[in-house]
């Protein structure tokens, strides 16, 4: 039987240094200048992006 394997609704901030193979100043950098979308904040210490955010995000920069 297959393993179904679902695709997670929010990425944390490690997930999309791998996904986007960038750095963490990149990332900030792309952020600062309005580039890349802002992550949504479930705390004073908690950043998630939506995965449905950045897969528009990702159609946007073909």
């Amino acid at each position: 039987m297959p393993e179904n394997k679902k695709t997670p609704l929010y990425l944390n901030r490690s997930d999309v240094l791998d996904r986007y193979s960038i750095g963490s100043s990149t990332l900030h950098r792309w952020i600062e200048s309005g580039y890349f979308p802002k992550p949504t904040r479930f705390g004073s210490r908690c950043v998630r992006w939506k995965t449905q955010v950045l897969e528009a995000w990702d159609k946007k920069q073909d």
